[in-house]
């Protein structure tokens, strides 16, 4: 458990499980017509939520905030879990001295707006607004080339 820096330096990364499960399957790959499709399932506990009241103290760093803890319990406050789903859909071709794959993926298919970071100090405007949601859906096309 520990804060990190840069934009995720509010986030308190600390979770007891994670999963992912990941497999693909050949669509009559014997077949002229067969195609893969793949799929990713993947997720993680909620990490804790450590909120903050910032406190002004003349005889620590005068003139400087200190932030205390709401709370001494790092679980009682979490961000919900994720758990989420990426597809692919690709097909091979083959030419002389060339191969091609076209592929379309779809990340976070079923849409989680999964919250991922809010403002943890109380106290201000802007307590508890969120700063940072998953990405939704997302639709991928892509081409891949191979020379022989």
């Amino acid at each position: 458990s520990r804060f990190v820096s840069g934009p995720k330096g509010n986030v308190f990364i600390s979770n007891g499980w994670s999963y992912a499960f990941t497999g693909l399957y050949q669509v009559a790959p014997e077949q002229s017509w067969g195609f893969n499709v793949a799929a990713s399932v993947h997720g993680r506990e909620g990490y804790p939520i450590r909120y903050s009241q910032r406190v002004f103290r003349q005889t620590v760093n005068p003139g400087r905030p200190t932030y205390i803890p709401v709370t001494a319990d790092t679980g009682h406050f979490e961000y919900p879990d994720v758990h989420l789903l990426d597809l692919r859909l690709e097909k091979d071709f083959a030419f002389r001295d060339l191969g091609l794959t076209l592929g379309v993926d779809v990340f976070n298919a079923l849409n989680g707006g999964y919250v991922l970071q809010r403002q943890v100090v109380l106290g201000r405007p802007n307590s508890d607004h969120v700063v940072e949601v998953l990405s939704p859906r997302i639709f991928r096309l892509g081409a891949r080339f191979r020379f022989h």
